[in-house]
């Protein structure tokens, strides 16, 4: 009997095991993902005396699927009447995201900037705020395999409009990716007309620099690149997403799956703040 219950426990205990084993992370995710900024604990601190040495360390991880190359820099608004945090900027350079095995690894560093201190803070305590605001460049590719056809009444399986999502349309986790594609075919009187609806959703951490404008090189591989339009669409804060429309048109084909290939390229901001306040001289 105890025989018996041994061997039953050890099974249970194998079959849990290996169901765990199996259930590990195989995907690295098909959302927005940016650089993730944050000041160290302490570094600055939420108060310090007047003339006391002020340190500011940031620690910063890449979230992203692409290697990011950029700066970041961190400066106070107080400078021209306490002294304090001129600006002082360091370059950055992290490895995109890698999932190896089942776990997914992140480049990761931290920033020690010179400390600094406040001076003339006499009459009464003053408050000032530090920020700190990273620019940096990044570079994906992604985009679902469709299939084409001329004679649309054969191959029922290719339907003349198809939504490609996540997995489908190999969405990398990046600032700004593309996690959607819409297909339209239209028949043309030389061949068939693709349309595209392409989505780009943003990480709500940033914004897209204005100083590099955005580039998307899209093409149907076998066929050609497409033609883009609203390309200069301005990106606010608060857009989480827009819709690029492109089309190519291709002579008579038969049934034929053909991977697109979208590339994006453009600089990305994210910028963070704590206020920090400044006791004045007893």
């Amino acid at each position: 009997m105890n025989k018996l219950f041994l061997i039953l426990i050890l099974s249970i205990f194998l079959l849990s095991s290996c169901q765990q084993s199996g259930s590990g992370i195989t995907t690295l995710g098909s959302q927005p993902a940016s650089l993730s900024l944050a000041f160290q604990q302490y570094q600055p601190p939420e108060q310090i005396a007047n003339d006391e040495q002020v340190a500011v360390s940031l620690a910063l991880v890449n979230n992203a699927e692409c290697d990011i190359d950029g700066e970041v820099c961190i400066y106070g608004t107080l400078t021209d009447y306490y002294s304090g945090l001129e600006e002082s900027c360091q370059k950055i350079n992290l490895r995109k995201i890698e999932l190896i095995g089942s776990k997914i690894r992140k480049d990761e560093t931290t920033l020690q900037f010179t400390p600094f201190t406040y001076s003339n803070v006499q009459d009464r305590d003053v408050t000032d705020t530090i920020k700190a605001k990273a620019k940096y460049t990044c570079e994906i590719s992604a985009g679902p395999t469709i299939c084409i056809k001329s004679k649309l009444n054969e191959n029922p399986e290719c339907k003349l409009v198809e939504t490609f999502s996540g997995n489908a349309v190999n969405t990398k986790p990046a600032p700004l990716t593309l996690t959607k594609v819409v297909k339209k075919l239209t028949p043309t009187s030389s061949g068939i007309r693709v349309d595209f609806e392409l989505t780009l959703s943003k990480a709500k951490n940033g914004i897209l620099s204005a100083e590099e404008p955005l580039t998307i090189e899209a093409e149907l591989l076998g066929f050609g690149m497409l033609e883009c339009r609203n390309l200069n669409q301005r990106w606010y804060p608060e857009d989480t997403e827009k819709v690029i429309n492109c089309n190519i048109n291709i002579p008579s084909t038969e049934y034929v799956e053909a991977p697109l290939n979208v590339k994006l390229n453009y600089q990305f901001e994210s910028e963070i703040a704590k206020q920090i306040t400044i006791k004045r001289v007893v």
